[in-house]
């Protein structure tokens, strides 16, 4: 949506929202609604996205008749990444991390002309025909659906290169929560959202020493606004939605032996809703 109504009165475009300051924009956060008079729903300001897409409202709540509903609701601000999720779901040898957002003007992959170098991808695209490729560029969220969608991949030995360029395999590189053992080395840790404070995300009660992601202020704000929530006890295990994580970084350990990690960046934390159907990791 680029209009939303505030207080119910006059409305508001996405772009002149964007181009107030963080403060300003903080004030109208729970004022904004959907344009349609018949819906109503609450709706919610995402800024402009790493690659360009334009600032926009949406919302998770509209109700079946509203003119501003989308055909698959609750996934519209991300539908860029469901067409890279098609996209990088191909048979490519290797995987290399992108810390970005998804961009569908952007064809990141390594191409290759010789069809006997190794087994290659194959990726189509209707100007160029099928483009071969034995290596494709994957983003954090992407990644997380697949690590969390496909108990194969979680296994899987595909080459993996990390951000900093450290090169290993998916399953050394991705962890679960769950079989988390330390080590000193960059990696990838996913799983469930069990709590969070402001400020951190928590894989598991305070007991249980269970990775955990400590977000500097200054990320904040940005970390809530692509998880699209006002705060983060929205993010918490038993509210209205349930949500993963996935982080890259080198973990430490408190003197109680709790991984952490301090967000190195917005770039390094991917948030999604839980599948509605409540499925999600098993052994």
């Amino acid at each position: 949506m680029q209009t939303a109504r505030v207080d119910g009165q006059s409305e508001i475009s996405a772009a002149t929202l964007a181009r107030f300051s963080p403060e300003e924009r903080a004030s109208y956060r729970g004022r904004l609604s959907c344009p349609d008079p018949a819906c109503a729903a609450a709706v919610h300001f995402r800024s402009q996205s790493v690659d360009g897409r334009p600032a926009l409202f949406y919302s998770n709540d509209h109700v079946a008749t509203c003119t501003e509903k989308s055909p698959e609701p609750k996934r519209t601000v991300l539908e860029a990444e469901k067409r890279e999720d098609e996209a990088i779901w191909n048979d490519a040898t290797e995987l290399v991390l992108r810390l970005d957002s998804a961009s569908t003007t952007r064809t990141a992959t390594i191409d290759s002309d010789q069809g006997a170098l190794i087994q290659q991808g194959r990726r189509h695209d209707p100007r160029r025909g099928n483009r071969y490729t034995h290596a494709s560029s994957i983003g954090l969220r992407p990644l997380l659906r697949r690590l969390r969608d496909d108990p194969t991949f979680r296994t899987s030995t595909m080459p993996l290169t990390l951000s900093d360029g450290t090169q290993s395999t998916v399953r050394h590189a991705c962890t679960h929560i769950s079989d988390y053992v330390h080590s000193n080395r960059r990696r990838i840790i996913w799983g469930p959202i069990v709590r969070a404070p402001h400020g951190w995300i928590n894989s598991g009660l305070w007991d249980e020493n269970l990775p955990a992601v400590r977000i500097p202020e200054v990320c904040i704000e940005e970390v809530l606004d692509r998880a699209h929530v006002e705060a983060f006890a929205d993010l918490a295990q038993g509210g209205r939605n349930s949500f993963d994580f996935i982080v890259e970084g080198i973990f430490g350990e408190t003197r109680s032996g709790t991984p952490w990690v301090t967000l190195e960046s917005p770039n390094y934390l991917a948030i999604l809703p839980r599948p509605v159907d409540g499925s999600y990791y098993s052994k």
